[in-house]
Formats: structure tokens, C-alpha cells, sequence
């Protein structure tokens, strides 16, 4: 069954607010022609006499049209023109009130907030009201952040205030709530590490294991960061991808690095072509979005791929790009909880550049890897330690090592799979 609805303006032309709407995603127009919507434009009031005649033509068109939403688009210079008499004003809070009882459906009173205000100031009808939302936004880093204020539902205790949101074309306003969960939980089983050197050190790996790896700002050497990927495929057997979240270069920049390190113990182009599909990698600019809305993004994406592990790289970029720790911190942890509810094995890369950024990563992580540089660069180590193992010490060549396992059991699960 079709809703019915009626907007009722007050302010805007019928062809601007159609061309408006149009651009994020609903062709009013066509809806008109079909019967499902009607546009009624009203004129100003002078005074509270014209108030009663306003009442009756909106009272004719809705018996007529019989709608079952109504929305009156704004509302505010009603309330602006009775604002003197006291009579007046109760009865344009009374006739609204009613009206939702009339026609057995919402009705929607949109309302301007003063430029600096946090108060609608629109008397009664806060009181009458069942829903009160209000649309604010603050500028963080220079971007607008949008947010949804949940000030009023009756009948239901709220716990959630606030809730990010943003504009976007041909989808009109998209809540962005973070992940809130009632209760910490995490997917308890284990994998198998296929590698002799590293299973030393991580005798039992979570599935939903949280790794910090974390290198010298001026450290360039890939293998590290490609073996952590590895250890993800390896241990979901090639049957969801990893998703590899990048804030700092471009996919062509991250598949070549994956291309030249894999090529070098992949038997054959074949399983080489195999184990690079199986890598997305998605790279967002942090300094382009606000913190909720890039939140929001990156869990679009793990939900669209539904990846065995996620790697967030260069986090170190990101959290040095914005001073709202508090906030950042509260989704992070929020995503973290969200992940290890999926099961999902989560990895954030970033460069040692700040102490604090450091601690907070670690003190985070179930896994932590750390690259130490030896020979002015020209060598390196990784110190690993995980929370079921004991801390151990990797050379380059046993790095290496572990990649040549690793990829050699992908190669034999690509083999299995081609039987």
C-alpha cells in the first residue's frame, strides 16, 4: 500500500524545492503525477486574523487528498506572526496536535534553529511534540561534521543522544552511527600459524586478534607489512579476501608492493594472479572526511566484503590529523568491539612518530610487532609479542622465511581447490 503525504510550504517556490529534492534521490514530481504526493504552498501571514482562514484551506485539501504523512515545511514564521498573542499561538499548537489524530499518521513540523542558538524556543509545541530531532553541525579540521540530536521519543528511554549523519547526492540525509554494542564479546577461536619461526612466538592466534605494527617513520622495507596479509589468507584458506584500508598511498602503489614480494616464492603466475585478487585495497584520504563519516565509510566496506582480516594503514596519518582524540577514541574502540564481534582479525600499520600514538595502539592490540632497525636501515628485526605467547625476536632472514611458508601452504590450498 502506498503512503500517501502532503508538504505543505510556507517559504520555498514548488519548482526550487522539487529541483532540491530531486538531487538526493526522490522525483517528487513523478510521485505527484502518480497521486502520492501533493505540494500546497501557502501565503505569509500578516497578522492573527488570516490564522483561521490558513486552518480551513489546510482542513479542505487534506479531506480531499486524504494523506497519510504531513509535513509543513517550516513552520517558524507561523509561530513568528502569532508570537504576540497568546490565544492565537495555543490555537496553532492545538490544531497541529489534533491534526495527527485526523488523519491517523505523522505529522512533521519542521522548524529553524537560530544561527548560535541550542533552543528551538517554539513554546508548547516542544511539550506536544512526540519526536523532537534537531539537525546541528560543528567544523572539525575545517569539514563540516554533521550530527542528529535526539532530544525527544516518547515512550522510549534514550540512550543514544547524538547521531552523525551526513548529506550525500542521490541518497539525501545517511545516519552514520557507530557500532554501539551492549556487551564486549569476541569470536574465541584459534588458527594455526603456518609459519616455524613465528608460531614460537604466537602459539595460538585469535581470529578476531587485534595486531599494532608499528616501523621507524624513514623504514621502507615491505616485507613485514606484506607477511601480516599473508598470515590472514593463509589462515581463512583463500575463501574471503583481505581488506587492505590505506590512508596514505594510491591501490596501484600497494598492489605493486604485494606483486614484487609474492613473485618472488609464488610457483607460478597462476597462484601469484590467486592471491593479489584476493587483496582489496581501498584507499580514503583522512583529511577529507570528518572522523564519523570516515568511520562510517570503513565499515561500509567490511560489511560490502565481508574480509577475513582488515588492515588500516597508515593509522599514524589519521590520529595526527585530528585533535578530537576523545571522539576518535571512542569510535575506535566502538569498531574494535565491532570486529572482534565479527570475527574479523583487524591490523593497523602506523609510523613511529608519536609517543602517545604509540601507547594508545598498543595498549589496544592483542598482538604487537615492532620494526627495529639495524645497520643504519640496511638490516632490520621485528620484536613480536602476543598475548597467549611469549616475546621473541625475528631477523630479516626468518621474516623471509615465513613468507616462503606462508605462501608456499596458499599455493597448496590453490592446488586443492583446482582438484
Amino acid at each position: 500500500m502506498h503512503q500517501f503525504s502532503r508538504s505543505i510550504d510556507v517559504q520555498e517556490p514548488k519548482e526550487k524545492f522539487y529541483e532540491e529534492i530531486k538531487a538526493v534521490g526522490l522525483n517528487l514530481e513523478e510521485y505527484e503525477k502518480n497521486g502520492y504526493f501533493k505540494f500546497i504552498k501557502l501565503p505569509l501571514l500578516s497578522d492573527e486574523e488570516t490564522l483561521e482562514q490558513l486552518f480551513n484551506t489546510i482542513t479542505k485539501e487534506i479531506a480531499e487528498f486524504k494523506p497519510r504523512v504531513i509535513v509543513v515545511d517550516s513552520i517558524t514564521p507561523l509561530l513568528k506572526t502569532v508570537t504576540q498573542d497568546v490565544k492565537a499561538r495555543s490555537y496553532l499548537q492545538n490544531y497541529f496536535y489534533e491534526l495527527q489524530r485526523i488523519i491517523s499518521g505523522p505529522v512533521i513540523l519542521i522548524a529553524e534553529l537560530p544561527y548560535g542558538e541550542e533552543q528551538l524556543k517554539l513554546g508548547d509545541v516542544e511539550f506536544v511534540s512526540d519526536v523532537i530531532i534537531v539537525l546541528k553541525h560543528r567544523v572539525i579540521r575545517g569539514l563540516i561534521a554533521r550530527f542528529m540530536e535526539i532530544r525527544k521519543i516518547r515512550g522510549h528511554n534514550l540512550t543514544l543522544a547524538e547521531i552523525p549523519f551526513s548529506i550525500q547526492p542521490q541518497r539525501g540525509i545517511v545516519l552514520l552511527p557507530p557500532p554501539i554494542l551492549s556487551e564486549i564479546s569476541e569470536v574465541r577461536e584459534f588458527i594455526e600459524v603456518p609459519c616455524t619461526n613465528l608460531s614460537e612466538s604466537i602459539p595460538k592466534l585469535m581470529k578476531s586478534a587485534n595486531i599494532y605494527y608499528e616501523y621507524p617513520p624513514h623504514f621502507r622495507v615491505g616485507e613485514p607489512g606484506v607477511l601480516i596479509p599473508m598470515l590472514g589468507l593463509a589462515s581463512n584458506e583463500l575463501r574471503k579476501p583481505v581488506l587492505f584500508i590505506t590512508y596514505k598511498y594510491p591501490e596501484d602503489s600497494i598492489k605493486a608492493l604485494f606483486e614484487r614480494i609474492i613473485e618472488m616464492y609464488a610457483g607460478s603466475s597462476e597462484v601469484l594472479s590467486t592471491i593479489l585478487n584476493n587483496i582489496v585495497v581501498k584507499p580514503i584520504n583522512p583529511y577529507a572526511y570528518s572522523l564519523p563519516e570516515l568511520n562510517a565509510m570503513e565499515n561500509e566496506l567490511i560489511e560490502r566484503y565481508d574480509p577475513v582480516q582488515v588492515v588500516f594503514h597508515d593509522v599514524g596519518v589519521l590520529m595526527a590529523s585530528t585533535r578530537d582524540i576523545e571522539n576518535y577514541m571512542h569510535l575506535l574502540q566502538n569498531q574494535i568491539f565491532y570486529l572482534k564481534r565479527k570475527g574479523i582479525m583487524v591490523a593497523r600499520y602506523a609510523s613511529r612518530i608519536d609517543p602517545r600514538i604509540s601507547r594508545i595502539n598498543a595498549s589496544i592490540s592483542d598482538v604487537i610487532v615492532k620494526a627495529i632497525c639495524e645497520k643504519e636501515c640496511l638490516d632490520y628485526k621485528l620484536y613480536i609479542w602476543a598475548r597467549f605467547g611469549n616475546p621473541r625476536i625475528l631477523r630479516s632472514n626468518e621474516v623471509l622465511m615465513c613468507l616462503k611458508e606462508i605462501i608456499k601452504k596458499l599455493e597448496e590450498n590453490i592446488r586443492l581447490c583446482e582438484k
